[in-house]
């Protein structure tokens, strides 16, 4: 994720990323066109629910009351 981040915001080319990262141009492009697995999709939607709830109490709200409620 991190290396289509920094392609689309800070301009950096694909390859001079890749070959930083040390990862094979066609892994990249295997990563980057595969489907999520159902893990993946449910972590997502974890990660969106703290971060609502993070805003929501301006970054108060405890990591037991978080927990609770992500569960």
């Amino acid at each position: 994720m991190a290396i289509k981040e920094l392609n689309k915001e800070d301009k950096f080319s694909i390859f001079m990323l890749n070959k930083i990262a040390g990862i094979a141009l066609s892994s990249y492009y295997k990563w980057l066109n595969r489907r999520p697995a159902e893990q993946e999709k449910l972590n997502e939607d974890i990660i969106e629910e703290i971060i609502h709830l993070h805003e929501k109490y301006d970054g108060i709200y405890s990591y037991q009351l978080m927990t609770m409620n992500v569960n």
